[in-house]
């Protein structure tokens, strides 16, 4: 669709540059021709081949961008939101492995592009609408009032009405002309008019203005289409006076004029009608006297350069796209490997982008030496641990082997590595940035998961969160990257939809930055969830202020030589602007504080926890979360079996919640 909106609107522009550059200066009936390579171009939606000169190629080209975001990695990557009940946090890269092809970023273009076509499609009804409608009405009016005229020849029908202001030819499969009773007084003015409608037949003008009607419906949002309309509708006419004075004879050149003179004071029909009118505007009907006294002379070097503009006009716009030179990429992946297809899609991606890079530098360093065939070799995932309840960010160190005709050693260089297959020579990834890497945002929703391209690394760039300061805070190299590229993408993607939580812990309150970042996520969620269901009633309250006022760890005596289970009461307040009262359900409870109301972390379901494991307690990036739950989801932990084999409800609770999530993601 659009490239048929630029193909069109280009050719328009370059006729109606002839049109105006060349005016004076081309036979008219010529000038009006030139509408009829817009109107095939208007009419036909699909383009003819594919050529490098085509005016599409100039459109913009999406490419992959190798970016490395920049975020305060002096605080914690914050983490998504978790709700009120049991929920169970996504595994770890590597642990369940998740496939999925769904795409956030091509479901919302999908429905952008729906949007825009029922658009367009009621765009084109409506116009529709009025053209069928506007033509009906006028031929139930001339059907009603015209009498037959005995003009003593043969040919088209002619009826007088005084349902038209100015003569006209009207009739798809019976065309005839309509006369006023004016022109029917005046024998002069008669034999004109009936000598222009009967040119207008000749030329087909009353076809031509249906298909112009069609145009427009079809094009309704161009204004470019609206005025070749008006412009063709009026060449139209001026080719018509030509070929009138021809048929009449050069003796009637002045009295023709000074007929159309008459018609100045005549309504043209709409431009919606196909009935075709001799009248027009004053300023229309002025140009067309100074035409027909000029008598336009025509130089053969003028037709001959109309031509080759209009033929590389035509080139340029009915033709397509090139077709694009990237390679294809084949897949030698490891069988049985479960990736997201949007990593092999980034990848892809990636290697186009490296494949044009490589040889547009070859044409001057490396004369000679191309990219003959790729192969994504590798998708390796990184563990990160950058990971919540719904959402996370993973990485993808990629592999891949570009064959390279010419002198290999010449195009690689001294920094890209390249080795030898069966006698032939094959770039590997190692280039000047070394390995490049894969990030990616996955998102878990209602049990779908879903990945977004969060952009690209090379080894080189990672070394910066190689420094012992990030590697004590976070782990690894790889896991510092995650999480300042999570901060940043989600802090993009969430906009300023966020609610923002404060902690307000007493000194005795002691907990991992992971494990406050992950409650701070938890409580965002619950006051997001708490106002869309307000926004579904009808209420105007909103969550003003959100804060952590404790984190209580519960000890659950379930650790063993490589970690252990961690459980912490999570209390906090939402301070609620509105009333208050009417938005209480789920047996939610408030607190009025210095005149301000506060929501707790109290609901039917009793209090939440979270519930971490960890490998190293003293390790700060090692805190995995595994769900939140509440007093509720306690009880099932809460039999004679249970406590005696645990010794309270707590550790029975931390054991059993934990053998679920294995169990959960084992599936």
């Amino acid at each position: 669709m659009m490239e048929w909106i630029i193909s069109s609107s280009v050719l328009i522009a370059v006729v109606i540059l002839l049109r105006y550059a060349l005016r004076g200066k081309l036979d008219l009936r010529l000038q009006y021709a030139l509408w009829a390579v817009v109107l095939l171009r208007l009419l036909i939606p699909v383009s003819f081949g594919q050529t490098s000169f085509s005016v599409l190629n100039a459109a913009p080209a999406e490419h992959f961008t190798t970016t490395t975001a920049g975020a305060n990695l002096d605080q914690p990557a914050p983490l998504p939101a978790g709700s009120q009940g049991t929920e169970f946090a996504p595994p770890e890269t590597g642990t369940a492995p998740v496939q999925s092809t769904s795409d956030p970023g091509a479901q919302g273009d999908t429905l952008l592009v729906q949007g825009l076509l029922l658009l367009w499609l009621t765009g084109v009804s409506g116009v529709g609408l009025c053209f069928g409608l506007s033509n009906l009405c006028f031929a139930r009016s001339l059907g009603r009032s015209r009498k037959p005229v005995d003009t003593g020849g043969e040919g088209l029908s002619v009826y007088v009405t005084d349902a038209v202001d100015t003569p006209c030819l009207f009739g798809l499969f019976r065309p005839a002309i309509y006369v006023t009773p004016a022109a029917l007084a005046d024998p002069a003015t008669l034999g004109h008019v009936l000598a222009h409608e009967t040119t207008h037949f000749r030329h087909g003008d009353h076809l031509w203005a249906l298909l112009r009607g069609i145009c427009v419906a079809l094009h309704w949002y161009n204004p470019l289409v609206w005025w070749a309309a008006v412009l063709s509708r009026r060449d139209g006419e001026t080719a018509c006076d030509e070929d009138t004075i021809r048929s009449l004879g050069e003796e009637e050149r002045g009295s023709y004029g000074r007929t159309l003179l008459r018609m100045t004071c005549q309504r043209p029909s709409g431009l919606l009608t196909t009935a075709t009118t001799m009248s027009g505007s004053a300023r229309t009907l002025r140009e067309r006297i100074t035409l027909i006294a000029k008598k336009p002379n025509m130089r053969a070097c003028t037709v001959v350069l109309l031509a080759a503009v209009l033929l590389v006009a035509a080139g340029c716009t009915f033709t397509g796209k090139a077709a694009s030179q990237d390679i294809p990429i084949q897949h030698t992946l490891t069988a049985g490997q479960e990736i997201p297809q949007a990593a092999i899609d980034a990848a892809d991606r990636l290697i186009t982008q490296r494949i044009t890079d490589y040889n547009k530098g070859w044409k001057d360093a490396a004369p000679g030496c191309s990219v003959a065939e790729a192969k994504l070799t590798g998708l390796i995932p990184i563990p990160t641990g950058v990971a919540a309840l719904e959402d996370g960010m993973e990485l993808f160190r990629v592999e891949y082997r570009l064959r390279v005709k010419g002198d290999i050693a010449r195009a690689a260089g001294d920094s890209i590595k390249y080795e030898t297959i069966d006698g032939e020579h094959w770039l590997t990834e190692e280039g000047l940035g070394g390995t490049p890497y894969l990030c990616l945002y996955w998102q878990d929703q209602n049990g779908t998961t879903t990945w977004e391209d969060a952009g690209a690394v090379h080894e080189i760039s990672l070394s910066q969160y190689n420094t012992s300061e990030l590697l004590e805070q976070y782990g690894s190299k790889y896991t510092a990257y995650a999480a300042e590229r999570y901060n940043a993408y989600r802090s993009e993607k969430a906009g300023r939809e966020e609610i923002s939580v404060f902690l307000a812990l007493s000194p005795t309150d002691d907990a991992p930055n992971q494990v406050l970042g992950y409650a701070q996520a938890v409580v965002s969620r619950q006051a997001k969830a708490y106002q869309q269901a307000w926004q579904e009633i009808g209420s105007d309250c909103t969550i003003t202020e959100a804060k952590i006022t404790g984190m209580t760890q519960i000890p659950t005596g379930v650790a063993d030589l490589n970690g252990g289970l961690a459980l912490y009461r999570l209390e906090y307040r939402l301070r609620v602007e509105g009333n208050i009262e009417e938005v209480l359900a789920g047996g939610a409870s408030y607190e009025t504080i210095d005149g301000a109301n506060w929501l707790t972390e109290w609901t039917s379901a009793g209090q939440p926890y979270l519930l971490f494991h960890y490998q190293d307690a003293e390790q700060e990036g090692d805190w995995q979360p595994i769900c939140v739950t509440n007093d509720d989801a306690f009880t099932q932990f809460t039999t004679d079996e249970a406590i005696s084999l645990y010794g309270d409800i707590y550790t029975a609770a931390a054991a059993g919640l934990y053998a679920q999530y294995l169990q959960k993601t084992a599936q």
